[in-house]
C-alpha cells in the first residue's frame, strides 16, 4: 500500500548549514515531489511551520531532549495510523553532546506502539582510542544508543557498506535489513560557461580541491603542494569551501615563491562554486580513510563530469577501482596522488575519459533520483 504521508526525523535543516541539513532537504523534496506528504521534523529554539506543496516542516521547540520528545509526541498524535518515519542517524545531530538516550528510548517505544521506522545512518558511532578519555566515553554511550536505535527499526540504510560491518554486532536478533544507500550530491550543476572561463582567464590548467580542510587533510595537501607545483609547472591551485581562505594564508607564508600558483575562494553559493568546479581540469580530493560513497566533496565533483583523483583506504567501495571512474592512490603516499594529477594535465584525452566515466557512475549510481526510489519503496512495503 503506497504510503501517503511520510515523517523524517534529523538534527538538521535549511537554513541550519551541514551535510545532513542538505541531503535532508533533497530527499523530502524528492519524495513531496511525487505527491507524498511529507513531513520534516527539525530542532529549533521556538515552533514555526513553514508550508511548501506536500511538504511541510515542523521546528521542534527545544529540539530532543524530554521535554521537546513530549511535545513531539503530542504533535505527532495528532495524525492517524502508524507513521511511516524515516530517521536521519547522526549521534552528533540530536544535542546532549552527542549523548541523547531519551531520544533513543522514544524512538524504542514509538516502534512498540506500531509505528514504522527506517534509519538513515550517516554515522554509527565514535570509535575508541580515536581522541580524549572523553571522546571513549561518548563512543562507548554511542553504542548503546545504535543498539536502542537499531533495536526500534524495521531497516536501516547506510551511508556507505562499512557501516553494515559495524553495526552488525548491535542489531537484534530478527534479521533486520541494511541496504546501501550512497549521499548524493547536494551542489546543483549550473552550466555557466561564460563564468567558468572568467575564472580560468591566463591560467594553462587548474588543479581544484573542495573541502572543509580539516587538519588530516590541509596537512596532507601542504606536504603535497610544493610536489604539485612542481611536478605541474604550468598549472594553478584552486581551494574551495569552508577555511580554504585560512589555509590559503598557511600555504602562501610557507611556500612564498608559490604564491601567485595558489587561490581560495571561501564558502561560495551553490550556482558560484558550481562554476567555480567548471573551470577546474583536474579535482586532487584525498581522504585518510579512503574514497566512498558519504564523500559529498567527491560527489560533487563527480557530478560536474570532472576527473578525480583521490585515495584508496579501508572504507573505500569496490565500485571505484572496478569502474575506473577515478584514479586512486595511497594517503600515505602523496607521490602517487601528484603522478596522477600530472598525468590528467598532460593528456586532455585522458581528462575527457576519466571525467565521463565519473559522470556516468555517477548518473547511474549515486544520483538523488537513485536514493529517492529507493526510499519512496520502502515506505510503500
Amino acid at each position: 500500500m503506497r504510503a501517503s504521508e511520510i515523517h523524517i526525523l534529523t538534527g538538521e535543516y535549511p537554513p541550519q548549514v551541514g551535510g545532513v541539513s542538505d541531503y535532508t532537504r533533497q530527499v523530502a523534496e524528492g519524495l513531496a515531489a511525487d505527491s507524498r506528504r511529507v513531513h520534516v521534523w527539525a530542532p529549533s529554539n521556538g515552533d514555526t511551520e513553514e508550508e511548501k506543496g506536500s511538504l511541510f516542516v515542523h521546528r521542534v521547540s527545544g529540539g530532543f531532549g524530554p521535554r521537546g520528545l513530549r511535545h513531539l509526541d503530542s504533535r505527532l498524535d495528532r495524525f492517524s495510523g502508524p507513521k511511516r518515519m524515516i530517521v536521519q542517524w547522526v549521534p552528533h545531530g540530536y544535542g546532549y553532546r552527542s549523548m541523547n538516550l531519551p531520544l533513543c528510548w522514544w524512538l524504542h517505544r514509538r516502534a512498540r506502539a506500531g509505528d514504522r521506522i527506517d534509519v538513515m545512518v550517516h554515522e554509527p558511532f565514535l570509535m575508541f582510542h580515536e581522541g580524549t578519555w572523553k571522546q571513549d566515553v561518548a563512543a562507548g554511550v554511542h553504542r548503546v544508543m545504535i543498539r536502542l536505535v537499531l533495536g526500534a527499526a524495521r531497516r536501516v540504510w547506510c551511508a556507505i557498506p562499512e557501516w553494515e560491518r559495524l553495526l552488525q554486532p548491535f542489531a537484534p536478533g530478527r534479521g533486520l535489513e541494511f541496504q546501501w544507500l550512497p549521499v548524493p550530491s547536494n551542489i546543483p550543476v549550473v552550466s555557466q560557461p561564460e563564468a567558468a572561463a572568467r575564472i580560468r582567464a591566463g591560467r594553462t590548467a587548474i588543479i581544484g580541491h573542495f573541502g572543509t580542510f580539516g587538519r588530516p587533510i590541509a596537512a596532507w595537501l601542504a606536504r603535497a603542494f610544493p610536489l604539485l607545483m612542481e611536478s605541474t609547472p604550468a598549472a594553478h591551485l584552486l581551494l574551495m569551501g569552508r577555511d580554504s581562505n585560512r589555509f590559503h594564508a598557511t600555504l602562501c607564508q610557507e611556500y612564498p615563491d608559490f604564491r601567485d600558483r595558489v587561490q581560495a575562494t571561501g564558502v561560495l553559493p551553490g550556482p558560484e562554486l558550481s562554476a567555480h568546479l567548471q573551470a577546474c581540469d583536474v579535482m586532487l580530493q584525498p581522504y585518510p580513510a579512503g574514497l566512498n560513497s558519504r564523500q559529498g566533496s567527491a560527489m560533487a565533483c563527480l557530478a560536474h563530469g570532472l576527473p578525480v583523483v583521490s585515495t584508496s583506504g579501508r572504507v573505500t567501495e569496490p565500485i571505484w577501482a572496478e569502474s575506473k571512474a577515478v584514479r586512486l592512490g595511497q594517503f600515505e603516499q602523496p607521490e602517487s596522488l601528484v603522478a596522477h594529477v600530472s598525468a590528467l594535465c598532460a593528456s586532455p584525452a585522458s581528462r575527457r575519459e576519466t571525467g565521463e566515466l565519473g559522470a556516468a557512475l555517477y548518473r547511474d549510481v549515486f544520483d538523488i533520483r537513485h536514493t529517492i526510489a529507493k526510499l519512496a519503496e520502502s515506505c510503500e512495503s
